[in-house]
């Protein structure tokens, strides 16, 4: 084995000075017996004494052309040596995949773009230009990608084809996941699961009356979706109260405020709770007296309001969840507050209890966001109020640590969150995890200081 491994030292080199018609001649009659091989790799001796190793994977069914080099005719190779040179991706390589290939594979991880597979079932004409357009840009980058080499083949791993489901850089099926109709999360720590429906747009339309405002407010879908931040957020509320109190410099500084912390009578808001309202519909099973779900989207909210009745509806104990709309920075929190409270019978008025967002931190068409929850923040909390939120570095970390200290620091103690006490879809790398790409979810939590300490 060891001379087999230093004769292809220099792989690309043997490949380059062989004949490819010959290669592909090579790798089609070899095809019947690699895929009868029960290791799934066969050996096949040819001319010019060259050894050509050829693996089949099953799904789907590509042949693999790994190596081709000058070896001696009475050389003996064993399927185990050829089954670990297959398996190495610096020597692995294929042909560009069909476009037949190519469009199952878009069809399987994304079904809503580009349509599901199966006879009878009709496509839209934007499912079929959208289909004929990732077709076409996914064998262009093959294609270029393979050129690349001397072999004119693709390395193994380079191919989208095969990568994973849970792959950073399986962006197709990343798309797939943004579009699916529902997402189905699971609370470990309570035992609950649950179906949260989506509707992710890729593009904001303005057609209709009223719409151009919205667009506005806000020109990409966020909201569309069940974000991991929200699992992770909704999980962790699901922790004894006292850990989360723990998090409070206010609470767990007071004795009396951290030994007598529960979720009792608490009033709740959710900032940006988007489509899914799920860290809302988590805090309503723990007992508080009422959650407000609210978002700045009129759009958004007619999907909230029908998560939330369908969590009330299987969790008939959780305690009531109104939706509303509130867009930061307005100077609106007591009016909306007001207006829920009149829907109720009951007064609520600021500061709340517990104020809870997740991923509602990110620079994308949002300008001057970020100070405009800040200050709706500040006008909804107090010293005694629970704050909690997540965020994910989307690239502006840098931005993020800036707005802490200069902005937020001036109204709050911030403490983070230990990341071992956070849901599984916090880290990359989690199967069902949305994002496979951006770094670990982290959650914060902010305390109101006094007066004097703000004044300071």
């Amino acid at each position: 084995m060891a001379g087999m491994v230093a004769a292809m030292a220099d792989v690309d080199a043997a490949l380059a000075d062989l004949d490819m018609n010959d290669v592909d001649e090579i790798r089609t009659v070899s095809q019947p017996a690699a895929a009868a091989a029960s290791s799934n790799v066969a050996l096949q001796q040819v001319p010019l004494a060259a050894a050509v190793v050829v693996a089949v994977i099953p799904e789907p069914a590509v042949v693999i052309a790994a190596v081709a080099v000058e070896t001696p005719a009475t050389s003996s190779v064993t399927a185990e040596d050829l089954a670990q040179l297959a398996a190495d991706d610096g020597l692995a390589r294929m042909a560009v995949p069909s476009r037949e290939e190519v469009c199952k594979f878009l069809q399987r991880v994304n079904p809503v773009a580009y349509g599901a597979m199966g006879e009878g079932i009709r496509y839209t004409d934007e499912q079929k230009a959208d289909l004929d357009e990732g077709v076409q840009g996914l064998l262009l980058l093959m294609v270029a990608t393979a050129e690349r080499s001397p072999s004119g083949l693709l390395l193994v791993s380079d191919c989208p084809l095969l990568y994973a489901d849970e792959d950073p850089r399986n962006v197709w099926a990343l798309e797939g996941r943004f579009r699916q109709s529902r997402r189905t999360i699971e609370l470990p720590l309570i035992g609950v699961h649950a179906a949260v429906d989506q509707r992710w747009r890729r593009e904001v339309s303005v057609a209709r009356s009223g719409e151009a405002e919205e667009a506005a407010l806000e020109g990409h879908s966020t909201t569309g979706v069940c974000w991991d931040g929200a699992v992770v957020l909704a999980d962790l509320l699901c922790l004894h109260p006292a850990v989360l109190a723990s998090h409070s410099p206010n609470l767990a500084r007071s004795p009396e405020a951290y030994r007598g912390w529960s979720w009792a009578g608490k009033i709740v808001v959710e900032l940006g709770c988007g489509i899914s309202a799920l860290p809302s519909c988590s805090a309503a099973l723990q007992g508080p007296g009422l959650v407000i779900a609210t978002d700045g989207s009129a759009n958004t909210l007619p999907n909230a309001t029908s998560n939330a009745e369908r969590w009330a509806s299987a969790h008939p104990h959780a305690a009531p969840i109104r939706v509303a709309q509130l867009r930061w920075g307005d100077g609106a929190e007591g009016t909306v507050l007001e207006a829920v409270g009149e829907e109720l019978g009951a007064k609520i008025s600021a500061p709340v209890d517990v104020i809870l967002a997740a991923d509602t931190i990110y620079v994308l068409d949002n300008p001057g966001g970020w100070g405009k929850f800040l200050s709706t923040v500040v006008a909804l909390s107090a010293p005694h109020t629970l704050i909690l939120l997540t965020y994910t570095d989307r690239g502006h970390h840098k931005t993020w640590t800036r707005f802490l200290a200069q902005r937020v620091e001036a109204f709050f103690h911030v403490t983070e969150v230990a990341p071992h006490l956070l849901h599984p879809y916090a880290h990359p790398g989690t199967p069902g995890r949305l994002e496979q790409l951006t770094p670990s979810v982290r959650i914060y939590c902010w305390a109101r200081k006094q007066a004097a300490a703000i004044l300071a």
